[in-house]
């Protein structure tokens, strides 16, 4: 009669000579190997800090001025809580963003493509026969 065969591990197996990253390029450098959706969050969460000390040195509150840029820009008519005037209004600011913000964003698809093609265009230098 034969043994069972132990269970077999999806996962790949550590390796025990790996060192933890050391130094900030390390650290970077697994983080950009993970997705880089820990970057993306950790470069907004700085920017957002960086924002507040600036709106803080105008000796004004950072989270009050975060609260208004919110509520200024229509998100708050997402949230079920808001009611009347103040949904109305918040309705009408998301369109005002919606329409200054779709045109940007429509241009800066318009020029990444057009460098796109610029740059993946072209051939490589003594590729074209001349």
């Amino acid at each position: 009669m034969t043994e069972p065969l132990p269970p077999v591990s999806l996962e790949p197996k550590p390796e025990e000579d790996a060192e933890a990253p050391v130094g900030f390029v390390a650290r970077y450098a697994v983080m950009q190997r993970a997705g880089g959706v820990a970057t993306a969050l950790i470069t907004a969460l700085l920017a957002f800090a960086i924002g507040g000390l600036v709106v803080l040195a105008t000796g004004h509150n950072p989270l009050d001025a975060y609260r208004e840029i919110f509520n200024g820009t229509g998100l708050n008519w997402f949230f079920p809580w808001v009611t009347g005037d103040e949904r109305t209004t918040a309705a009408l600011n998301l369109q005002q963003t919606l329409i200054y913000w779709v045109p940007l964003v429509l241009c800066g698809f318009a020029v990444a493509f057009a460098v796109h093609v610029l740059l993946m265009g072209r051939p490589a230098r003594g590729a074209s026969g001349h």
